[in-house]
C-alpha cells in the first residue's frame, strides 16, 4: 500500500541502533502506521522520530537500564535474561496505564513472541505469537490479559497518528520520514 501516510525507515540504521535486527510483522506495522496509537490506549514505539519517549532505540535503552538496575540491585526478581543479550527483553510499546510491551528476543525475529510486563505487580504476560497477532488479538477483544482494560466492546478502532516530531531539550535526529517508497 502507498500513501502519503507510509512512514519509511532504513532499516539497517534502526536495527543498529536498538542492536538486534526487527521482526518483519513490525517492520510492516511501521511501514503502514508511522507514529501513533491504538484507540489513545497503546503506543507503538518507531525508530528514527524526534521524540524520544516514542523512539524505538531510546525506550529501548531506558528499558535496559531500568532492567539492569534491577538485576544489579537485586530489586526483587527479573525472570528474564540480562538486558541485550539473547532472550532479553526488548521494549516496542507502552499503554496510558504505565504497562511495557517487549519482544522476548530468543531464536529468529520473526519467532520472536510477545512479553507484558504490568505496571504494578511482577505477573508477566506471556503471549506465543508475533507482535502483530498479539496486537491485533488484544484490539479486536479476543484475547484476555488480567491486568488489561478490555477494549470498549462495539467501538471502532482507532489509529491516531503522530508525526513523531519533538520540540524539548532532548530532541532526537529524526531519520525517519512520511511518503511514497
Amino acid at each position: 500500500m502507498t500513501s502519503s501516510r507510509e512512514y519509511i525507515v532504513p532499516w539497517g540504521r534502526a536495527e543498529a541502533d536498538v542492536g538486534f535486527r526487527l521482526p518483519g510483522d513490525y517492520k510492516e506495522l511501521v511501514q503502514h502506521f508511522g507514529p501513533g496509537d491504538f484507540d489513545e490506549f497503546l503506543e507503538i514505539r518507531v525508530p528514527g522520530i524526534a521524540n524520544p519517549n516514542r523512539d524505538l532505540a531510546s525506550q529501548s535503552r531506558k528499558c535496559f537500564k531500568i532492567q539492569r538496575d534491577l538485576i544489579d540491585r537485586r530489586i526483587g526478581e527479573w525472570p528474564y535474561p540480562y538486558p541485550g543479550s539473547p532472550g532479553s527483553l526488548l521494549n516496542w510499546g507502552g499503554d496510558a496505564n504505565g504497562n511495557f510491551y517487549y519482544w522476548k528476543t530468543a531464536g529468529h525475529p520473526d519467532s520472536w513472541i510477545t512479553v507484558v510486563q504490568p505496571a504494578r505487580g511482577d505477573d508477566f504476560f506471556e503471549y506465543s505469537g508475533n507482535m502483530s497477532e498479539f496486537l491485533f488479538r488484544y484490539l479486536a477483544g479476543d484475547l484476555y490479559v488480567d491486568f488489561l482494560p478490555p477494549p470498549e466492546e462495539g467501538d471502532t478502532l482507532t489509529f491516531d497518528p503522530s508525526d513523531g516530531s519533538w520540540h524539548g531539550e532532548e530532541a532526537l535526529e529524526a531519520y525517519g520520514r512520511f511518503g511514497a517508497a
